[in-house]
């Protein structure tokens, strides 16, 4: 247990709690066959992105709506900017083969790879 307390002050966080979860499983995976350990395996993933998501996922969606309102140059939800890019996308006055464009694309999907699956980025 000692890999989740090393940061604790008062009480585990969140993903230390996550993290600490994902450990218990995999090592009951190592003694697991089949479909058991395929949904352990499913399980762990999931707990990951959890995890993920909790250190990272609010920032990311901060710096996602600023650089879109700034391209967009309007105001709005993270929701309603990614809308209003579809949008603007779909109807041709935003090329998303313009450099800018297919830059800011690029480093919004690394960002949600990031938290999906970090694994899909090395290469």
């Amino acid at each position: 247990m000692e890999h989740w307390i090393k940061n604790v002050q008062d009480r585990p966080t969140a993903p230390n709690i996550l993290n600490t979860i994902s450990l218990f499983l995999r090592d009951l995976m190592n003694r697991t066959e089949g479909n058991d350990k395929f949904h352990l395996r499913v399980s762990i993933h999931l707990l990951n992105i959890i995890e993920r998501e909790i250190e990272v996922s609010s920032r990311q969606d901060q710096d996602e709506q600023v650089e879109l309102s700034k391209l967009l140059g309007t105001e709005g939800s993270l929701r309603e900017l990614n809308t209003l890019l579809a949008r603007k996308i779909r109807d041709g006055s935003i090329d998303y083969q313009d450099e800018k464009i297919f830059q800011l694309l690029l480093k919004i999907l690394e960002a949600k790879l990031r938290i999906v699956n970090p694994e899909h980025l090395k290469g």
